[in-house]
């Protein structure tokens, strides 16, 4: 497997990233959503990610380059914009796939995938005055898992969001880590760092990330009223934790 680093542009190149695309008309892009980079795609202005969200649908562009990726390394720019949850809210934003290890057996079903990490922005204290960003992964038996420390988000401007992921051989070889970074034009944290949330998982079963799904993939799990629009921009995408 190369160690080439790839980066992959969502909101440069969505043409890169159509395969996943679900339901259109909830995703668009738009300058009013854009956060960083430079480019003219967008009536002469820079480019991002909107998603109109209100949970009765999904809505995401998918990535499909990661190759059985067993080091992953993925950033973001999000920002919830103050979308306006019923109760609270607790809505994945972000999701990596892998191969099933475990076909048929127990709580890990028989598809053929299963979302092996997730990142969810959430949303609480009655009216979602409350924001953060919360990831888990599973493990080999699927049901085991591991949750990261929940990381505080601005409601209402920019934040760069960064994920690694590794598969390890062993017990709690593999892991996964969750940095938020304010302001979003910095960069990502050097890995290993304190800077980091991250929890060790045995994963010794899984072959590598095969694609990730960025935007609204799945619907709130809590399952209350919400609506307005969120915004992703700056989507990267790595086979290395070191850049």
């Amino acid at each position: 497997m190369s160690r080439i680093p790839r980066t992959v542009f969502v909101l440069a190149a969505l043409v890169v990233l159509t395969t996943g695309l679900a339901m259109a008309d909830s995703l668009t892009v738009n300058n009013t959503a854009a956060m960083g980079g430079t480019g003219t795609a967008c009536g002469g202005s820079n480019c991002g990610l909107d998603v109109d969200h209100d949970n009765s649908s999904v809505a995401y562009v998918q990535d499909d380059s990661p190759n059985d990726e067993q080091i992953y390394r993925a950033s973001f720019i999000f920002n919830p914009n103050s979308i306006s949850p019923g109760s609270n809210l607790r809505q994945t934003i972000f999701v990596g796939q892998d191969l099933n290890p475990n076909t048929g057996a127990g709580v890990c079903g028989t598809s053929k995938f299963m979302t092996n990490f997730r990142c969810f922005a959430y949303m609480t204290g009655g009216a979602g005055q409350n924001y953060s960003i919360l990831c888990f992964t599973r493990g080999n038996l699927c049901g085991e898992s591991a949750i990261l420390q929940r990381q505080a988000i601005s409601e209402n401007s920019p934040n760069k969001v960064c994920v690694e992921y590794e598969i390890g051989t062993g017990s709690l070889g593999g892991r996964l880590a969750l940095a938020v970074v304010s302001p979003a034009t910095g960069a990502c944290p050097t890995s290993g760092t304190s800077a980091w949330a991250e929890r060790t998982v045995t994963n010794s079963l899984y072959s590598g990330i095969d694609f990730v799904r960025l935007g609204t993939p799945q619907t709130n799990f809590f399952g209350v009223g919400e609506d307005g629009h969120m915004y992703y921009d700056e989507f990267e995408s790595f086979r290395t934790l070191a850049p």
